[in-house]
């Protein structure tokens, strides 16, 4: 089971998850990239979709969020994990 240790917010080795990263050059949007990628293979229940270049993002609701190429940090997460 997983529990703070020694009252710190750092968690014990077994509780630490492994991230698979995949960064971008450029994307239109990477919570689309995720879910397309998705579609053809699954994403593992930990990922990062990451970009400095992302030209069509989407915001909350209607939004759209626009990112100067180099000047954000854009990046999407896939947290499905199998255990809790």
């Amino acid at each position: 089971m997983c529990k703070e240790k020694d009252n710190t917010r750092k968690m014990k080795d077994d509780c630490k998850q492994k991230f698979d990263i995949i960064t971008l050059f450029q994307t239109n949007s990477t919570q689309t990239y995720i879910i397309e990628a998705d579609k053809k293979n699954p994403l593992s229940e930990y990922s990062v979709v990451y970009t400095d270049n992302q030209v069509a993002g989407r915001g909350q609701g209607t939004h759209s969020w626009e990112s100067e190429k180099g000047k954000n940090i854009c990046f999407s997460l896939v947290l499905t994990p199998q255990t809790i």
